[in-house]
């Protein structure tokens, strides 16, 4: 792990995630304010249809974990290590915390990402930003590129359905299915 990081208390840097993911509602009232967004348009995109969650919230979601999964079987562990935070924030968690975890990120960033920034300045920017808060990954091409491919993705989700909801879902089950394998590998090494 890298030693930055090691000084960080797994709590801690949970803490620092729930802080960051409540910074991200906070800017999406902003936005709404200073960019004057209609708030029923706003409701309007949280339509829920069950062919486009199980379609492309479900099936996308899935397909993007086991894509995750086989490029970690295909490549060195050091080329894609995100300095540990991942394994440190989802390490010796239940099911319900990582459940948790994944729903409150989803929610925050989608609604940011896709329900804001992307029906406001499209989705070029809006995946371009989402890619670069997720800056840890920089300096690793690889997991670079699947920031800004699963980025992209749910962008182009939300272009076809205009829903929030299978945004959600999508992002949703990329956090938690990967979330959990990462706590239950951290339960079988310890």
């Amino acid at each position: 792990m890298n030693n930055n990081i090691d000084t960080i208390s797994s709590e801690d840097l949970l803490k620092n995630l729930y802080l960051t993911q409540l910074l991200l509602f906070i800017l999406s009232a902003v936005f709404i304010i200073i960019f004057e967004l209609d708030i029923s348009y706003l409701k309007s995109l949280f339509k829920f249809d069950m062919y486009n969650a199980l379609t492309f919230g479900v099936g996308i979601g899935l397909l993007i974990i086991l894509l995750e999964l086989a490029v970690s079987r295909l490549f060195p562990k050091e080329w894609l290590d995100d300095g540990g935070i991942n394994e440190k924030i989802f390490s010796n968690r239940t099911l319900f915390e990582v459940f948790l975890i994944a729903a409150i990120v989803s929610v925050s960033e989608e609604l940011l990402f896709r329900g804001i920034l992307q029906t406001t300045f499209g989705l070029i920017w809006s995946s371009s930003i989402f890619a670069l808060i997720h800056f840890r990954y920089l300096n690793k091409p690889i997991l670079l590129f699947f920031v800004v491919l699963i980025s992209f993705v749910f962008g182009w989700i939300f272009e076809f359905t205009d829903s929030l909801w299978t945004t959600i879902i999508a992002h949703f089950l990329v956090d938690f299915i990967l979330g959990m394998i990462l706590a239950r590998e951290y339960k079988e090494q310890y």
